[in-house]
């Protein structure tokens, strides 16, 4: 709730955050999808650099905001929400926070060097392929399995020989690259696999 019509207080705008996040465990990408979102997550951030004691709540939560809005963006992903999520995430990770596989590839990559790796963006098809492919366990919607094959198809040519072996063992691997994809029985049954994002308070 905003306070006489001004700007959020720090605790509801975190509060909102989570609460979008929330929703889209829940199968509702809406939330985060949502130009509102974005503005929040932005916010959390300036008022972070001010409040070093927010950061590490705040990075975690704006950073994992931006980066499912790039995991569920229509087509390419906004290449300043990207810039920015990649940003944030990869100070998440130094701290110790959990992040997407794909920042923890580019760390690694970039030679564990910070500089480096703030002036890449990451190679984030196959995460989201495995994301949409689970969303799409989750709620049956096939718009969802046909985005994660090509994000999967995507990846596979741009992924490390190195670490081919992840998508041999990958279970999602086979059914989003199945040529007979479009005939599979949906099944709108939720998905065991689905996993929060936040915690619950």
């Amino acid at each position: 709730m905003r306070e006489s019509g001004g700007p959020l207080s720090t605790e509801a705008l975190l509060g909102s955050v989570r609460m979008r996040l929330q929703s889209l465990n829940d199968g509702n990408a809406s939330g985060v999808t949502a130009r509102e979102a974005a503005e929040e997550a932005r916010e959390l951030v300036r008022r972070s650099v001010r409040v070093p004691a927010l950061r590490a709540e705040a990075f975690e939560l704006a950073g994992w905001l931006l980066w499912y809005r790039c995991m569920v963006a229509a087509g390419e992903p906004d290449h300043d929400e990207l810039a920015l999520a990649t940003q944030v995430l990869l100070h998440l990770h130094l701290a110790g926070g959990r992040v997407p596989p794909a920042i923890e590839e580019l760390y690694a990559a970039s030679g564990n060097d910070l500089d480096a790796a703030l002036a890449r963006l990451p190679d984030y098809h196959y995460d989201r392929g495995v994301f949409q492919f689970t969303r799409f366990e989750h709620t049956g919607d096939q718009r969802l399995l046909f985005d994660a094959a090509r994000s999967m198809r995507t990846a596979r040519h741009h992924f490390p020989k190195s670490g081919a072996s992840r998508y041999e063992s990958c279970s999602t691997w086979a059914p989003c690259c199945g040529i007979s994809i479009s005939r599979r029985t949906i099944s709108k049954r939720p998905s065991t696999r689905w996993r929060p994002c936040v915690k619950r308070p």
